[in-house]
C-alpha cells in the first residue's frame, strides 16, 4: 500500500508542482489510506489468529515490571507529539524563475 501512496504523492508533485490545496487533500487521502490498510491488517490478523494464551503472555510482559510500560507510553506521547506539533509542509518549488544565481 505504501507504494500505492508514494506513486501518488509523485503524480500529485508533477501535475501540480506549486502548492495546491486539493493536492494536499489528495497527499493526506493517500496517506490515511495507508493508516487505513495497516489497522485492517492488525484487525484481522487478530481475528484470524486469536488465541487468548498468546495475548495473555503479551500483557504479562508489559505489566512485569515498571520499566517496560513506562517506555511504551513515553513512546507513544512523543509520537504524538511529533503528529500534532509538526509544521504544515509546503508543496511546490521554493524557488522561482529569477532568484537562481544560475540564470
Amino acid at each position: 500500500m505504501e507504494i500505492i501512496n508514494t506513486s501518488i504523492e509523485v503524480i500529485i508533485d508533477k501535475v501540480s508542482p506549486r502548492y495546491n490545496v486539493f493536492a494536499m487533500i489528495g497527499k493526506d487521502l493517500a496517506a490515511g489510506a495507508v493508516l487505513f490498510s495497516a489497522i485492517a491488517s492488525v484487525a484481522i490478523g487478530v481475528f484470524l489468529f486469536w488465541d487468548i494464551g498468546t495475548f495473555v503472555k503479551i500483557f504479562e510482559y508489559f505489566t512485569s515490571d515498571f520499566i517496560k510500560p513506562l517506555i511504551l507510553a513515553a513512546s507513544f506521547v512523543i509520537s504524538l507529539i511529533f503528529i500534532f506539533k509538526a509544521k504544515p509542509r509546503k508543496l511546490g518549488n521554493k524557488r522561482s524563475k529569477g532568484n537562481d544565481k544560475n540564470d
